[in-house]
Order: C-alpha cells, then sequence, then structure tokens
C-alpha cells in the first residue's frame, strides 16, 4: 500500500509542478497592452492640454473621458473571444499533466511493486483455505522474484505457499532456487527435503538423500531429518535402521504429543524384529564415555557439545555423533548404533574406534578455529569407559 500511495503522490506533485510552472508562464506572457495605452494617452493628454492652453476643468473632463475609454477597452479585453495574454493555456496544460502521469506511472512499475497489496496479506492467504487468494499469491510472488531472483523472504514464502497447494515438485524448485541464494541454512534444507521427498512419491530418491546429509552434517540429531529417514526404512521394512533413528529422535526436546505418537511407532517396530533380535535388545555394541569440561570461563550452557566416534582408517565422516550442550557437563553417556550418522556403517562394524567431544563455538560440528577440543582417545565397544576432558583450543 505504501508503493501506492508514494506512486499517486508522485503523480499529483507532477501535476501541481505543471499547473505551476504554467501559471507562470502565463504570467510571464500577459502583455498589459491596455495600461501602456492609457500612460501614453495621458502623456499626449497634457501636451494637448498645455498647447491648448487648456484650464482645470476642462483637463479634468479630458482625463475623466480617457479613463472611462480605457476602461472600456479593459473590458472588452477581458470578455474578448480571443484567449487573453494572461490565462493558463488549457491544452498545454492537460498534455503536460498526462503526460508527467504516464512518466509517474512508468516508474512504479519498473520500481515499484504491483503486488504490493496481495503480498502485505501473504500470511493472512497461508492461515486461510482460499485456493484462488493462494494462486493470486503465488503469481505475486513469481512476478516479484522474476524482477528480484535475490529476494529470499520470496523464495521462502513461495516454497511453503505451494506446499500447501500440494505443488511438491514446485515447492522443491522454489527450495533449492532459496538454497543457491541464501546457502547452505539448516532449515531450507529440512524444508526443501521435505518437499523433495513428496514429490518423489515418499521415496527417498539419492537427490533427497543428499539434502538429508547435507541437514545431518551440520545438526547430526536433527528430529525432522531423523523422522523422514525412519519413515524411509519403515516403507522398506529396515526396521532395524528405523528403530536407530526413532531412537536418536526421542533423545531431543520434542513436544510430549509427538514423543508419545514415536514412542508407540518404536515400539511398534520393535515386535517386527525377528525373535533372536527380541531377546537381546541391547546388544554389547555400546561404548561408555565420561565427557567433562576443562577451566574454560564465560562459554553459554547453551553451547553445543559434539561427542564423535571415528574409524581411525576413515575418519570422514564420523561413525556416529552424540549432540549434548555445556550445561549437560560433566555427562556420562553411552554411544551405540542408534548415534550412526550414516545407515550401513556403524560402531558394531569395528572393534575399536576414535573418540573426541568438541564445544563448537559456531554450532556446527566440524572443527572451526577457536572451538575447544579433547584429546582423541580410543574406545571399545563393551570395554573401560572413556574419560574426554575438553580443554584445548582449536587452532
Amino acid at each position: 500500500m505504501e508503493v501506492y500511495l508514494a506512486a499517486c503522490a508522485l503523480g499529483v506533485l507532477a501535476v501541481i509542478g505543471v499547473v505551476t510552472v504554467a501559471c507562470r508562464t502565463g504570467r510571464a506572457r500577459e502583455p498589459d497592452t491596455a495600461s501602456a495605452l492609457f500612460a501614453d494617452r495621458r502623456v499626449e493628454l497634457k501636451r494637448e492640454a498645455d498647447a491648448q492652453d487648456l484650464d482645470a476643468n476642462e483637463r479634468a473632463a479630458l482625463e475623466e473621458e480617457l479613463a472611462l475609454d480605457h476602461l472600456d477597452e479593459s473590458a472588452q479585453l477581458g470578455s474578448s473571444d480571443a484567449e487573453p495574454a494572461g490565462r493558463v493555456p488549457l491544452l498545454p496544460l492537460v498534455a503536460g499533466s498526462v503526460a508527467t502521469l504516464v512518466v509517474a506511472i512508468g516508474l512504479y512499475v519498473v520500481w515499484g511493486e504491483p503486488g504490493a497489496p496481495l503480498l502485505s496479506r501473504a500470511s493472512e492467504i497461508m492461515q486461510g483455505d482460499n485456493p484462488s487468494e493462494m494462486r493470486a499469491l503465488e503469481d505475486a510472488l513469481e512476478s516479484r522474484l522474476a524482477r528480484e531472483a535475490g529476494d529470499v523472504n520470496s523464495w521462502f514464502v513461495l516454497g511453503h505457499l505451494r506446499m500447501q497447494l500440494k505443488d511438491y515438485e514446485g515447492a522443491a524448485e522454489a527450495f533449492a532456487a532459496l538454497h543457491d541464494v541464501a546457502g547452505p541454512v539448516a532449515e531450507v534444507g529440512v524444508a526443501w527435503a521435505q518437499a523433495r521427498y513428496r514429490a518423489d512419491g515418499g521415496q527417498m530418491s539419492p537427490a533427497t538423500r543428499i539434502i538429508v546429509d547435507r541437514v545431518l552434517a551440520e545438526q547430526p540429531d536433527h528430529p525432522t531429518m531423523l523422522e523422514l529417514l525412519a519413515v524411509d526404512a519403515l516403507h522398506r521394512r529396515d526396521f532395524p535402521e528405523a528403530i536407530a533413528h526413532l531412537t536418536r529422535v526421542l533423545r531431543q526436546p520434542i513436544a510430549a504429543e509427538r514423543r508419545r505418537e514415536l514412542a508407540e511407532i518404536l515400539a511398534l517396530a520393535r515386535s517386527r524384529l525377528p525373535d533372536s533380535a527380541e531377546a537381546d535388545p541391547d546388544p554389547p555394541t555400546a561404548i561408555t564415555v565420561a565427557v567433562s569440561l576443562g577451566a574454560f570461563p564465560n562459554v553459554d550452557p547453551g553451547t553445543p557439545v559434539f561427542v564423535i566416534a571415528r574409524d581411525p582408517d576413515a575418519p570422514r565422516p564420523p561413525l556416529a555423533v552424540r549432540r549434548l550442550t555445556v550445561g549437560d557437563l560433566p555427562a556420562r553417556i553411552e554411544l551405540t548404533d542408534a548415534d550412526a550418522m550414516m545407515p550401513g556403517h556403524s560402531l558394531s562394524d569395528l572393534d575399536s574406534v576414535e573418540l573426541l567431544a568438541r564445544v563448537s563455538l559456531g554450532g556446527s560440528p566440524s572443527a572451526r578455529t577457536g572451538d575447544l577440543e579433547s584429546d582423541v582417545a580410543a574406545g571399545k565397544r563393551g570395554g573401560e569407559p572413556v574419560k574426554l576432558r575438553i580443554e584445548h583450543r582449536v587452532p
């Protein structure tokens, strides 16, 4: 709405400017010939009166007659069909006003936002259930993005709007464009993965898996991505993998209602395991780790701490990751196959692993300059607890 008002104001100011110029131009051109003629006649009248030696009364009568003639001529000039010199020219005024308005509208079309009224109501429209308004909003967003391809907010809204319209392929395209503009933002990746998964008919395609893995590389315990992997594993009837993902989700701070639902799904997945697996639900694959923090003052308690298990021969990517916070320390945890980063690569595959704890000041599991780390230690399944004390700063 502000853009519309600005455009209208520009047009009004333009018209005022044209009127002002026209009025000033009309006044500049006014020749005032009658007044000049009257002055000339008074000079001539004085000369004739002096030459004829007229007395005062005769002079006054002639002056009166001359003045009446001047008024009569002025009146005739004002009522004449010919355009008076002091009148504002109508045709140039109208033409100038129209031309200026056209220029103002042109500038508005180029630099303004025709869809501003719809865009300002985006939240209201998306909370409603009017498909026609949603389609109109989609058109407005597409029009804006055609002019402003780097507008991250418009890409974000367009992606979620298309999800509501069940245009999952279009939503995936919008989130892919948003990723290109905004970079690797976790929440963008989450939305993109969900849209891509639905666009592929509920199948974990290679393209979707790449997006999921990218998010989990930054946030290993992201509940939405773990749920997506669990659902895919259940569809493939890979119940051990589904159990591993659901177990990791249930370790996260999620809503109570959602926790209850996932616990029921986890129980169902466990019920589908073979009897031999049910008889030993907690095989000796756990590695016990005790994590503590050295003397580092002023570290925010909410800062993430990552406990990482790596294959000594292939440290990247990690085999397993558990996320804690500084406020949780000191802590004693057990790393199991449920903490595995990649399906098919688990702690139970190795007799010994490398263990490392890191306080990530930037929030990423990957080491950054200034992060706090422990020394690397070896750990074994079912072995003695491994102590990791975080007391070094990453150079």
